[in-house]
């Protein structure tokens, strides 16, 4: 089993252990092996070996990439104009009982903070049970330690032809119960935008106007939770969710 040098890029091969050149160089930076595994070399005359410690960054993943054109061209809209915003919001729509409506923000990057933005093998998850999700972008304030309130990780799920697998979406929901908000970016199946999304012009940041998104293990549409679990397994929740929420929202968009 080979393993690489981290920071030189060097591919050591067990028999290289007991080496006295290579062997200083081995230990002077970590290694990992081929299996994303943090591995130690050990020095045993007769059988020198790497020693795994721990597991693989990543495990199984749950969930498929849509591969399409539409699809990948709007992920990199978005990440490109993400990554060079100085300041990003979320906002939502909030209706009054007149059906009167105006923009609220919901997530705005603090005052000399600037989030970091990833996409899809960049921005994968892993979860304790061995799996990972793999969402079209993530985003997070590299400043903080833990995501809170003021500071959450932003999931974008960019929408087009079918809403996460059942799989996916659980983890989603378990990631939203931990100060993540996890954004369903509807379009349509040949624009890479649609009605339920809207980028205002904003001349003091790039502004996302949002309508379907989730967090807390709620779901909602623009500022009111709908369709709420009450108790439901989640299995049964999400099948609900499949018929009136994803798929009446991928008919709008």
């Amino acid at each position: 089993m080979p393993a690489l040098g981290v920071i030189s890029g060097t591919t050591y091969n067990e028999a290289d252990i007991n080496d006295p050149v290579k062997y200083p160089a081995m230990r002077s930076e970590p290694l990992l092996s081929v299996d994303d595994e943090i591995v130690i070399p050990v020095r045993n005359q007769a059988h020198p070996h790497f020693r795994r410690l721990g597991s693989p960054s990543f495990g199984t993943r749950l969930g498929l990439s849509e591969i399409n054109p539409i699809h990948n061209q709007c992920v990199d809209d978005l990440l490109t104009k993400l990554n060079a915003a100085t300041s990003v919001i979320l906002s939502v729509y909030v209706f009054d009982d007149d059906r009167n409506f105006y923009r609220q923000s919901i997530f705005s990057t603090l005052p000399g903070s600037k989030y970091s933005w990833f996409k899809e093998a960049d921005a994968r998850v892993a979860f304790c049970d061995g799996t990972y999700i793999q969402p079209d972008i993530g985003g997070r304030d590299p400043g903080k330690f833990f995501p809170r309130s003021s500071s959450p990780t932003i999931v974008i799920e960019v929408v087009r032809t079918h809403a996460p697998e059942l799989e996916t979406f659980k983890k989603l929901y378990k990631l939203s119960l931990a100060n993540t908000i996890v954004v369903f970016y509807f379009i349509s199946d040949d624009k890479t935008y649609g009605k339920l999304n809207h980028i205002p012009l904003n001349p003091n940041a790039f502004e996302v106007r949002i309508s379907h998104y989730m967090l807390n293990g709620e779901v909602y549409r623009h500022d009111k939770a709908v369709f709420l679990r009450n108790g439901l397994p989640l299995d049964a929740w999400y099948h609900q969710l499949y018929v009136s929420y994803f798929s009446a929202a991928q008919a709008k968009a």
